[in-house]
């Protein structure tokens, strides 16, 4: 049987390019390593829309992933209204953070909306001790925040 070998990108279409970079570049702080314009056929044939026009961005994220912004030029499409996280689609990307409070303070002030007013600390399961919060970028893509617990070593110890 087939087995998946890795996580290759995350991808979020959106609306506008360069207000989306201002949100996952400017302030989540990812780093930007490609950018282009496609039309080629084989991607029409993929997506199965005709005489796509597409133009992307790739950002990196610490560790070794990558997100890939991608807005259609053409066939333009339709907004996709935010919704509840209990509705069936729905999906959110989950980034880890040093420092939550810090990070959605910002965020806060940049007037990035978002389903959780402050930082929640996570009391039970595999994020125990840590803090988690849900934001938006300028789309409605939802992204996770994690700011997990962080352990010391003991004195003497590492």
């Amino acid at each position: 049987m087939a087995r998946v070998t890795g996580i290759d990108h995350f991808g979020a279409t959106v609306s506008d390019i360069d207000r989306s970079l201002g949100f996952w570049r400017d302030l989540l702080g990812l780093e930007e390593v490609g950018r282009g314009i496609a039309e080629w056929r084989h991607i029409d044939r993929l997506v199965a829309l005709e005489d796509t026009k597409i133009e992307w961005v790739e950002l990196r994220v610490p560790g070794g992933s990558t997100v890939e912004l991608i807005r259609y030029h053409r066939p333009p499409g339709v907004p996709v209204p935010i919704g509840e996280e209990n509705d069936p689609g729905r999906s959110h990307l989950s980034l880890l953070v040093d420092d939550l409070v810090t990070v959605m303070d910002e965020l806060r002030a940049a007037g990035v909306r978002s389903r959780t007013d402050a930082p929640i600390d996570m009391e039970r399961g595999a994020y125990a001790g840590g803090k988690g919060a849900y934001v938006f970028d300028p789309d409605g893509v939802q992204i996770e925040l994690i700011e997990r617990v962080r352990f010391e070593a003991p004195e003497g110890k590492g």
